[in-house]
């Protein structure tokens, strides 16, 4: 058996193969209230309050990794949302859906504001200038194909 008694463990293992450190605790098994990674990458243990690029998932006792698009994220993607809280570099969040996309992945209907943020244009529009209302929709195409600022349902 490779579990090592006479070291002490890192304080988040209850069990290690070795002594541990911030960067590689060499946990075989967590201490109570620590928890792994579902994929176990390594051997470390974190608490519940511990933000990780992985969420932590109260059902299973493990992190669970985000959306690949999330650098942290708020829990499980579901239905239309990543459920990110912060996108990885490179990408660009949508703060109605949660959700981090690529400049590829940003559909024409979107456009950017504010450093890494997009937002959805105005329902009548196809692509936008920006911000849209129903005074102004600041279209550059509408929906029917018309190249108009204003543009009808």
């Amino acid at each position: 058996d490779s579990v090592k008694t006479y070291k002490k463990c890192y304080k988040s293992c209850s069990a290690c193969s070795d002594k541990g450190n911030r960067v590689d605790h060499k946990c075989i098994t967590c201490n109570d209230n620590y928890f792994k990674t579902t994929d176990n990458l390594n051997n470390n243990c974190y608490s519940k309050e511990k933000k990780l690029m992985h969420y932590y998932y109260n059902g299973v006792n493990l992190f669970e990794r985000c959306y690949p698009s999330c650098l942290y994220c708020n829990g499980k993607d579901s239905d239309g949302t990543h459920n990110c809280s912060i996108c990885k570099a490179g990408k660009f969040f949508d703060p109605e859906s949660y959700s981090c996309y690529s400049n590829q992945e940003i559909d024409q209907n979107y456009y950017h504001y504010g450093g890494n943020r997009i937002k959805k244009c105005y329902d009548s529009c196809k692509t936008c200038n920006g911000y849209g209302n129903d005074n102004y929709n600041n279209c550059k195409e509408c929906l029917n194909g018309d190249s108009k600022s204003m543009c009808y349902n």
